[in-house]
């Protein structure tokens, strides 16, 4: 078993011996996929257009090419194809896009030809892939030429320590709205107004809205799932180690990190409204601000409430001041839990079971099983609980 998809909703994948997808066959037109010896893609195409991708020495993306397959009309001029073939290329979204990095995130991004384009700037929350802002010149930011490195070196040569930035403002700056997992749902301007919205399907594939103003500046807005960036041209988006297919909810490489990742190397998270892969090499879940309280530190992020399913018998029936009760005897402990009645703080109660078949209060737990502090049962009613008042059933 190869966990490939070879077939999904009449699109039909062929992959290479390593696992790399090589063919993506939708509505009887063809992608082809070319990808280098370290599994990264490096070629995209189809009938429409071509994509080059560039990686540097640690595997990050730093450009991206893209030209549409445009065809000189032998009748026409070269003056006239030319700006036939620059308006395909700007109806298609192709560009030369070049990545500069900071770390493992994008720090920013130059898009244009000819020192003709936009440079756009991201901000992230520190140590995260949640987007907090964006800000955009539309200018091409000149970039410092390459040093001579020959021996010996001359610290006072090297053009990085001979430049001195001067501070430049941005042309236009936005917002990030995000949700619970650091997802961008809107995009809002200096004066709060809704520049970019997004609909996602469950997987990642998004619908997006953007008005005039925000269509006239030329601004785009490329993120998506954590980590994620996206690239039109291949409908695909583009993780720190790996891309991933929003259509099909999986990464069409194997991961990197083999089984470490999960048993099925293509799959993305057990279920995307909880779990995030910024680096496409394993999932998370979300990381909320620790407690202190073990129970509720170490579950996942899609795991259930606390719930009673270890017990050999349950009594039931009307307690005094309380109201209809149920009680669960764990055969581990011998102690009584049963769900709060009195909205008081807590989600169950612990009771100890006397000789006499009656139960006295012990404890509080909240709704993770941690028991509360201090004394949350006030006054007497619930405190003692007669068990031959109730109807009770051994477990079988």
């Amino acid at each position: 078993m190869d966990n490939v998809l070879r077939s999904y909703c009449g699109t039909q994948y062929r992959y290479d011996e390593r696992g790399n997808l090589l063919e993506r066959i939708e509505n009887g037109k063809a992608g082809k996929f070319t990808w280098d010896l370290y599994d990264r893609l490096r070629r995209y195409e189809d009938d429409r257009l071509v994509v080059e991708f560039g990686y540097d020495a640690l595997g990050r993306r730093v450009y991206k090419d893209s030209r549409s397959k445009y065809r000189n009309r032998v009748q026409a001029g070269p003056v006239w194809n030319e700006n036939a073939r620059r308006a395909l290329d700007e109806q298609l979204g192709c560009n030369l896009t070049l990545f500069i990095w900071d770390g493992d995130t994008l720090a920013f991004e130059q898009r244009g030809r000819d020192g003709k384009g936009q440079t756009t700037h991201y901000v992230f929350e520190p140590g995260t892939f949640v987007p907090v802002a964006q800000g955009v010149m539309n200018h091409i930011e000149e970039m410092l030429r390459q040093p001579n490195y020959h021996f010996p070196y001359d610290i006072d040569r090297d053009p990085v320590w001979q430049h001195k930035p001067t501070p430049k403002p941005f042309d236009a700056l936005v917002w990030y709205q995000c949700d619970h997992l650091g997802i961008p749902m809107e995009v809002t301007d200096a004066n709060a107004k809704i520049a970019w919205t997004a609909i996602y399907e469950a997987w990642g594939t998004a619908k997006e809205n953007g008005n005039k103003q925000a269509d006239l500046s030329g601004m785009h807005y490329p993120l998506r799932f954590q980590g994620q960036y996206f690239d039109p041209e291949a409908v695909l988006h583009y993780s720190r180690y790996r891309y991933y297919d929003p259509f099909q909810g999986r990464f069409i490489t194997r991961d990197p990190i083999g089984l470490y990742g999960d048993i099925n190397s293509y799959t993305y998270a057990p279920n995307p409204i909880e779990w995030t892969d910024p680096l496409g090499l394993s999932r998370t879940g979300r990381t909320p601000p620790p407690t202190g309280k073990k129970n509720i530190d170490n579950r996942t992020c899609c795991a259930e409430k606390w719930i009673i399913q270890r017990y050999d018998k349950r009594c039931s029936g009307h307690v005094p001041g309380v109201g209809n009760v149920s009680l669960y005897r764990d055969p581990k402990d011998g102690n009584w839990y049963s769900p709060d009645k009195t909205e008081h703080g807590s989600s169950w109660k612990v009771f100890t079971e006397s000789r006499n078949s009656t139960l006295e209060w012990l404890a509080d737990l909240n709704e993770h099983g941690d028991m509360l502090t201090g004394k949350k049962h006030k006054g007497p009613t619930g405190r003692q609980i007669d068990l031959k008042s109730l109807k009770c059933q051994e477990k079988k």
